[in-house]
């Protein structure tokens, strides 16, 4: 949050307002449905490519996000049987990238608790696999202290 709330106060003045809310509600958005391409030379270039930013991680994909002359283009990476999933990486990142920047732990992740501070909360605080699914956590805490979620 530190350097998502420094970013924001590095804005250039505009003459609209941005509150901080709005400002990290628009940097969520970029950052969970845009991907990264590889531009000229090195650069990579980061963009929200609409129906590819819908698609699904997987650590073995069969397709990939490539730049093209003319625009993007999802390109299989492999043979895609009728009625597979079309999966993209989303990177390699560590698990934590993977629950706090797109929701999710891929298969396999480790990842046994995460520390974060908390305030007052009335809403639910986590999601926590169970045999359903996925279950709320719904409890109230009040204190400064880093919680060490589970």
């Amino acid at each position: 949050k530190s350097q998502l709330m420094a970013e924001w106060r590095s804005l250039p003045a505009l003459e609209l307002e941005l509150p901080f809310e709005h400002y990290a509600w628009a940097h969520a958005i970029l950052s969970t449905r845009s991907s990264t391409v590889a531009g000229k030379g090195q650069r990579q270039i980061q963009c929200i490519i609409p129906v590819v930013d819908t698609a699904n991680h997987d650590s073995n994909p069969n397709a990939s996000v490539v730049a093209t002359q003319s625009g993007i283009s999802l390109v299989a990476t492999r043979p895609i049987s009728v009625g597979e999933e079309v999966c993209i990486s989303y990177g390699d990142h560590h698990a934590d990238q993977f629950l706090f920047g797109f929701g999710f732990l891929p298969d396999g992740s480790q990842l046994g608790a995460i520390p974060m501070p908390i305030g007052k909360v009335n809403k639910p605080l986590f999601l926590s696999p169970d045999a359903d699914g996925i279950a709320l956590l719904r409890e109230e805490y009040d204190h400064d202290d880093a919680a060490l979620l589970r």
